[in-house]
């Protein structure tokens, strides 16, 4: 059985996938239940760090003193410096409120290469910006969704008439203070590959049920 977390809104009661989710998708309310997305950063918190050259772990404190000091820590202020500048960025490109996937991981690559933040740091930063001028993070809600989705065809491997309408709905529906949702063309076509990918079936007529 798919792992579930009551919604944090006690007249709501829905039994959610174990996930990260921002806003419950069947009444809106905020989630403050993390578990996974706590128990990944804690894990990468305590991953070995690796060096980009050579791919080994990087040296202990004894011998640190050999290897090269980020920028970051010889100027303090460089970083954030370099998060600002980053953020007016984000506001000249994302006048639309809108981000899909492949923006944000084209703004994440930019912000390394302009101003040499580290990939981890510039996805916490853009998804902050997102969430703070309540602009759609479409990363985030394909990642919700695929999540309905797995608790949806969990056990029978299908997918019906309801628990469809009822993914894309929550997904595609603006939340409260949100303009827009999940493009619904974008939902649509990831439900889609999901099925493929999965071998999920959906109904086709009254009684056959195949992979879209």
């Amino acid at each position: 059985m798919a792992r579930t977390i009551r919604c944090d809104n006690a007249e709501c009661e829905v039994a959610l996938p174990r996930l990260a989710l921002a806003f419950c998708p069947f009444c809106g309310s905020a989630q403050t239940r993390r578990a996974e997305a706590a128990e990944a950063a804690e894990a990468s918190a305590q991953a070995p760090a690796v060096t980009v050259a050579t791919g080994t772990p990087a040296l202990s404190a004894a011998g640190a003193s050999a290897q090269p000091v980020p920028a970051a820590a010889m100027h303090p202020g460089a970083d954030t410096d370099a998060a600002r500048a980053f953020e007016a960025h984000l506001a000249a490109e994302l006048g639309d409120a809108y981000c899909s996937a492949g923006q944000f991981q084209a703004l994440v690559a930019y912000a390394g290469r302009q101003w040499n933040i580290p990939r981890a740091r510039a996805e916490t930063l853009l998804a902050m910006w997102l969430e703070q001028h309540h602009a759609v993070n479409e990363k985030q809600l394909l990642a919700e969704l695929d999540g309905l989705l797995h608790a949806f065809t969990h056990d029978d491997r299908k997918l019906d008439k309801k628990e469809r309408q009822d993914a894309l709905q929550s997904i595609c529906t603006p939340r409260p203070g949100y303009a827009r949702g999940l493009d619904s063309v974008e939902a649509e076509r990831y439900l889609i590959e999901f099925c493929r990918i999965n071998s999920v079936r959906v109904r086709v007529g009254l009684f056959k049920w195949q992979v879209p």
